[in-house]
């Protein structure tokens, strides 16, 4: 499509009042900077791809951030079904992004309940292991005691002959 087939196409797509003639005349306007000459070119049906100062913008000149081109008995009726389409748009994001809010919480929600599984786990075992070793600290003590208990008593025995024999 060369652009004098573009630029009839965009003219067609404006003057039938169709939501993406709008967007690109928009579009078209904030890039351009010429936003007054263009919209009263349009508006005159003046052929658009005549236009050469579409790259030149005015200094000075603040250019139009939006424009919709429609008739004045259509204005209401349009504005009223492209709020309702924003609005269904907003309605629609805010309720995917609630769905993907819900799942991240049940996902962290199920991570925290395995981490908390893994945690307790890990307690019963070191627990099992503290136990473990204060029974076998008891055996050992029992066991140093049996022979502190026999080392006293040959110590006591070596020190009963010795005075006997005196």
């Amino acid at each position: 499509m060369n652009v004098n087939n573009l630029s009839e196409h965009l003219q067609n797509l404006i003057s039938s009042d169709s939501e993406l003639g709008s967007r690109l005349l928009s579009l078209l306007l904030v890039s351009s900077g010429n936003a007054e000459e263009l919209i009263s070119m349009i508006n005159n049906g003046q052929d658009v791809s005549q236009f050469k100062k579409l790259r030149e913008p005015r200094k000075g000149k603040v250019a139009a951030t939006t424009a919709v081109v429609v008739k004045e008995e259509e204005a209401p009726v349009s504005t009223s079904n492209e709020l309702d389409k924003i609005k269904q748009e907003r309605r629609r994001k805010n309720t995917e992004a609630s769905q993907r809010f819900r799942i991240r919480k049940k996902q962290k929600n199920f991570e925290n309940m395995n981490k908390l599984q893994n945690l307790n786990t890990q307690i019963n075992k070191l627990r099992d292991r503290i136990e473990q070793l204060n029974k076998e600290n008891e055996f050992w003590k029992a066991k140093l005691n049996d022979i502190n208990e026999i080392k006293s008593l040959k110590l006591l025995n070596d020190i009963k002959r010795r005075n006997m024999g005196r």
